[in-house]
């Protein structure tokens, strides 16, 4: 008879290749009647999808967990999110990992694959195999939390750092986020949200923002007597109608009518689900030679460059539940106009850059997940046209507050301090 204590030896043995022999095991598992009896929710059929679910149901969970915590759990936080991808979510799993480095905080590190966004080799030999901490940090989009719920792993004190982009949130999702810890918001605006809808507590984490550019040379920054510059940036599979560059246009166009004007706006997007927006981009552009269009995808430093080469950072988005372009442009010294809305008003006032005002309207059902009853944001064109307009009168005045929200971000939101924060909730929740 094979026992508890040899199926447990077993089991670490296969540790280094933890999800595929997790598999493997709860295979095994699922084929012995003692285990079936003792998991209420095992399914009847042993497909690969049902596998992979059945050790994250709740009501599996207590059979599940003596075989799930096998491996000794090292002190610290695993961060568990696309640390080898491009996309924004990437980069938040990326700047947490700086944060906790710096602190050095006991920390490893596991990807979730991303098939086709996987561009950013940093973390390809840094990650593990397995979660091997005591605090599993969940770097979700909130709308993919019940097809990772499988990450939620027992044993683990289980923080869920959530990006989400309304503020309604659907039941489903904060059924599955109820069997995590506890919630670590990247935004006042999140943070809000999760308070009013979750019985979990909730502590502000503000998202780290890096410091970086060491790699940039002089010619990337703009140079003398070139044309205002103005950057924008979106992807078109996260929803063009939220990050809204239609309204980034129409502002550019009525701030600077005549064309005569020594201005131009640089639009950077990617992707494939365009509904038609890469169309009219297109025709933009064709009908404006002052309006360009950078339409692929590119590694990080190109997009670094990107940012050091303009002069401010538009982002008239209809809701952000950090606003990663925003902060990063102000990270490197540059005027930023935003909706004065979400996310990105946790960084952007009237001190440190140009909020945009703004009137609520109805979010359409195929706009975004979860829209029915919700509302967000729709940018006043007349006050972000005059802001762009402020920023070609007023250049002084323009550096005067990027370089305010600037040092503001170095003071709330860089990876050192957040990286102490980190530390501290570890030491007092005894998982250090």
């Amino acid at each position: 008879m094979i026992t508890g204590a040899k199926l447990r030896k077993n089991f670490a043995k296969w540790g280094r290749s933890y999800r595929k022999r997790r598999l493997k095991l709860a295979r095994w598992l699922l084929s012995r009647s003692w285990i079936r009896e003792a998991m209420p929710a095992a399914p009847s059929q042993l497909s690969e999808p049902a596998l992979q679910s059945v050790v994250s149901r709740p009501e599996n969970q207590a059979a599940w967990l003596p075989y799930d915590t096998a491996l000794t759990l090292k002190p610290g936080i695993s961060i568990v999110g696309y640390l080898r991808s491009e996309i924004g979510l990437g980069q938040s799993a990326r700047c947490l990992a700086y944060a906790t480095d710096s602190a050095r905080v006991g920390s490893s590190f596991y990807h979730l694959p991303l098939p086709g966004r996987e561009n950013e080799p940093e973390f390809s030999s840094k990650c593990t195999a397995f979660p091997d901490r005591k605090a599993n940090l969940l770097v979700f989009g909130l709308p993919s939390i019940v097809a990772l719920s499988g990450e939620i792993r027992g044993g683990r004190h289980n923080i869920l750092y959530p990006f989400w982009e309304l503020h309604g949130i659907d039941p489903e999702w904060i059924r599955v986020a109820e069997r995590c810890n506890e919630i670590w918001a990247p935004s006042t605006f999140i943070h809000d949200a999760f308070r009013e809808q979750s019985k979990l507590p909730v502590t502000l984490v503000r998202q780290p923002v890096r410091f970086s550019g060491a790699h940039l040379r002089e010619e990337d920054a703009p140079q003398p007597g070139a044309p205002l510059s103005f950057l924008t940036y979106f992807d078109y599979d996260s929803f063009g109608e939220r990050k809204n560059p239609l309204a980034t246009v129409k502002a550019f166009r009525q701030a600077f009518p005549l064309g005569r004007e020594e201005a131009r706006l640089v639009v950077k997007t990617r992707g494939s689900d365009d509904r038609g927006l890469r169309k009219w981009l297109g025709e933009a552009s064709a009908s404006d030679p002052r309006i360009k269009i950078i339409d692929r995808t590119v590694d990080r430093e190109a997009m670094e460059r990107l940012v050091a080469n303009c002069d401010a950072f538009v982002s008239l988005h209809r809701s952000e539940g950090f606003g990663f372009g925003a902060a990063e442009a102000l990270a490197f010294g540059k005027a930023v106009i935003a909706t004065d809305y979400s996310g990105t008003t946790d960084f952007i006032d009237k001190t440190t850059g140009y909020p945009v005002s703004y009137k609520l309207v109805p979010v359409n059902g195929d706009q975004y997940f979860f829209a029915d009853g919700q509302h967000w944001a729709d940018a006043d064109l007349d006050d972000a046209s005059a802001a762009m307009r402020a920023i070609y009168d007023s250049p002084q005045d323009a550096k005067s507050r990027a370089e305010r929200g600037r040092l503001k971000l170095l003071n709330e939101f860089s990876p050192q301090v957040i990286g102490q924060q980190i530390k501290a909730l570890l030491a007092e929740r005894g998982l250090s």
